[in-house]
């Protein structure tokens, strides 16, 4: 899933990255889902709500928001549930492997969490 407020298309990001700055995502081909947001819209709401709306047709074990604002971590009311899903990136390098490293971090923590609470059910 992908929401950004510079993001003009999916392909045009997947083109950007994967013909003039190959990197952590360069191996990206699609994104298979992304957010309805419009510029300027509240990232958090707009994350939420597309975990809430699909939390009961996926199965969403782990998550991550890369981001170079830090305002998801920052601002209420849900800056609590981005605390342990948010790399927070530079905008002027992108996300870099080091981001890539924290991010698959944060998402082995959350696999082992999720793993260990479904296996006490």
């Amino acid at each position: 899933m992908i929401s950004s407020v510079v993001l003009i298309s999916p392909s045009t990001l997947l083109y950007y990255n994967h013909r003039t700055h190959p990197g952590p995502l360069e191996e990206i081909t699609k994104f298979e889902h992304t957010t309805v947001g419009k510029p300027l819209d509240n990232r958090q709401v707009e994350i939420r709500t597309w975990l809430e709306e699909h939390e009961t047709t996926m199965d969403i074990a782990a998550w991550i928001v890369f981001d170079d604002l830090s305002v998801v971590i920052e601002h209420e009311p849900y800056a609590e549930m981005f605390q342990d899903h948010a790399v927070i990136t530079e905008g002027d390098t992108g996300i870099t492997m080091e981001d890539k490293e924290k991010a698959l971090h944060l998402l082995q923590t959350q696999l082992e969490a999720y793993d260990a609470n479904n296996a006490r059910l």
